[in-house]
């Protein structure tokens, strides 16, 4: 996901949820940017998300209802977006 991530911002020259869903739906179904091929370790929340989106192409289609370990996962890049540097900070 984080290369689905990198390759969208990069790509589109910003933030695209509709580009970052397709790519995420791309990986979680086809094996898109894996590094194994295939779809691996995907959270229920995440496959509902994507299963929604699927269905829907609506942009918004998640639930912040149980986040687990994937609301850090983005960290360093809304927070490299939010105070401007070009570089992520330390950790």
């Amino acid at each position: 996901m984080a290369l689905c991530l990198a390759a969208s911002l990069i790509e589109r020259k910003g933030f695209d949820p509709l580009d970052q869903l397709g790519r995420y739906t791309a990986w979680y179904r086809e094996g898109y940017m894996s590094s194994t091929g295939s779809c691996f370790d995907i959270e229920n929340t995440v496959r509902r998300a994507l299963d929604r989106f699927a269905r829907t192409g609506k942009s918004y289609c998640g639930s912040v209802d149980s986040l687990g370990g994937s609301a850090s996962r983005p960290w360093p890049t809304t927070s490299t977006k939010a105070t401007g540097d070009r570089e992520a900070p330390a950790a």
